[in-house]
């Protein structure tokens, strides 16, 4: 019995979701920068692993924006809890076939254009949708508990209004883009929707690359949406390097 998932190679996998990246996200936008930091090189690793990937990788975390599902294993695992209205079904879903044993599959030849966040964008109930769907995954699959010292985490919000993972204004990225002279090659240009930097989509950018300057490339730029995306240059080691800010936003 197998499943194919199959997600675009140039977008960001699912988040890994357990207990100690979801406490490690919440320390990062109520503690600051540092636990940002870290958060950020563990998503990296993650996200690295698909992207970098030649061959069908074996994955749970894919993104419900494209999966290809046997019937076999929908039948076996059944579908999605209707409970969850907008988001975490299929990361649900997924948690439960691994459950049972049953494999699946980051496919990096299969390709999709899925433009982000639009239909949260005219729902006004979706930021409402999102918390609902969040507190029923994590007392779901972490416990309680533990739900309960996430949510209380993220009642207390940033400690320092200053700090990256609080949204502190990045400086502009320049009109005539990114002079990549000064960093070291091979380098990582992340883009993130989250001013703590992720998750992202990212573009690595080789020795022998050409050009010294980066710009969103224009079939990406022309779908971002209206408001602040974070952009920021890392090492093949996962080390932050510089931090930029695209449109408006805080």
């Amino acid at each position: 019995m197998i499943l194919a998932c199959c997600i675009s190679p140039a977008r960001s996998p699912a988040e890994a979701r357990n207990r100690r990246g979801e406490l490690l996200a919440g320390l990062a936008v109520a503690r600051g920068a540092g636990w940002a930091a870290r958060a950020r090189r563990r998503s990296r690793r993650h996200c690295r692993r698909h992207w970098l990937a030649a061959a069908p990788l074996p994955s749970y975390a894919l993104s419900g924006s494209m999966l290809a599902v046997t019937r076999a294993a929908w039948q076996r695992i059944g579908g999605f809890d209707d409970r969850f209205q907008l988001y975490f079904e299929e990361t649900d879903w997924l948690l439960r076939l691994r459950r049972a044993g049953l494999p699946a599959r980051y496919v990096p030849a299969a390709e999709a254009v899925h433009l982000y966040g639009r239909s949260a964008a005219v729902e006004p109930r979706a930021a409402a949708w999102f918390e609902e769907s969040a507190r029923r995954f994590r007392r779901r699959h972490y416990g309680a508990w533990f739900a309960w010292c996430l949510e209380r985490l993220a009642r207390r919000g940033p400690q320092r209004p200053g700090s990256l993972a609080a949204g502190a204004l990045l400086p502009a990225l320049p009109p005539e883009g990114l002079d990549l002279d000064p960093y070291p090659r091979p380098l990582w240009v992340e883009v993130s929707p989250n001013p703590a930097g992720f998750p992202a989509a990212a573009e690595r950018i080789g020795k022998g690359a050409p050009g010294s300057r980066w710009q969103p490339p224009a079939e990406i730029a022309e779908r971002l949406q209206e408001g602040a995306w974070w952009i920021r240059l890392s090492d093949d080691g996962g080390r932050d390097l510089a931090g930029f800010r695209l449109g408006e936003g805080t």
